[in-house]
């Protein structure tokens, strides 16, 4: 249609704020999740990111890695994605198989896509493969998500 009718809204570390999130900080499955996939003893929390695309936001979410944009050294991060509506298979996270394997990438800003930190990265991380990634050489993991509840 052309008409941007959609709205991306973005906001951290509410955790201790809202009483729902700090439940499922300190109640739900997610730590242990997170320790058994990186197979680690223990893990930290170190933030909760609320990401709310409407239907009809036209701007797509560029590919990114997620490790880039914390300040956390090493490869043993987990980021769980809580979907709290369902998502359809043309709206949903999409995934590059193996790209977690690749080192880190420039942190990109979503709404211009210019440099995330430009004054704190070294010029040495490169940029995400994009070309490359829409151009079919990889294999894309996506599936329609279903919300995920837990109870105590």
């Amino acid at each position: 249609t052309g008409e941007n009718t959609g709205t991306y809204f973005n906001d951290y570390c509410n955790w201790k704020k809202i009483p729902e999130f700090q439940e499922f900080v300190e109640h739900s499955p997610a730590a242990e999740i997170a320790g058994n996939l990186m197979e680690c003893e223990w893990v930290k929390f170190y933030h909760e990111h609320v990401l709310n695309k409407e239907p009809g936001t036209e701007k797509p979410t560029p590919w990114h890695h997620d490790q880039s944009y914390y300040p956390i050294n090493g490869d043993k991060v987990c980021s769980i994605w809580m979907p709290v509506d369902p998502i359809p298979l043309d709206s949903t996270l999409r995934l590059v198989r193996g790209s977690h394997q690749w080192g880190w990438f420039k942190p990109r800003k979503f709404a211009t896509e210019n440099d995330y930190l430009p004054q704190i990265l070294p010029d040495s991380y490169d940029s995400i493969p994009v070309e490359e990634i829409d151009s079919g050489k990889h294999y894309i993991l996506e599936w329609s998500i279903e919300v995920c509840t837990f109870k105590q």
